[in-house]
């Protein structure tokens, strides 16, 4: 088995956790695909993308969704959990969204 190729939209501390927790997992995830719409920046600083290499940063959700993957986490502001959740869903992908998955 070659692994499985996630992707992680969401630049904040949830999405930090959740790198980590990924990266570590025995066996690794083939390929983590990571972008976030305000905080590549913040991204880019986090030291857990420096010491994995299986992390790629992208730079918009439709450049994840061009991607062939297993499955999505979903973990960005609440009120964008629903459209890109549903976008996610729509790409035909599966989604793990953080809660609450939408406010309306």
């Amino acid at each position: 088995m070659q692994g499985i190729t996630l992707a992680l939209i969401g630049g904040g501390r949830w999405a930090r956790v959740h790198a980590t927790v990924l990266c570590s997992l025995a066996p690794p995830i083939a390929r983590l695909l990571w972008v976030s719409r305000h905080n590549r920046e913040a991204i880019e600083r986090a030291l857990i993308a420096r010491e994995h290499p299986q992390i790629t940063l992208l730079d918009s959700i439709d450049e994840v969704l061009d991607q062939q993957l297993d499955a999505a986490i979903v973990c960005t502001a609440t009120a964008n959990h629903g459209s890109d959740a549903l976008a996610v869903l729509e790409s035909g992908t599966s989604v793990l969204v953080e809660k609450p998955i939408a406010l309306d």
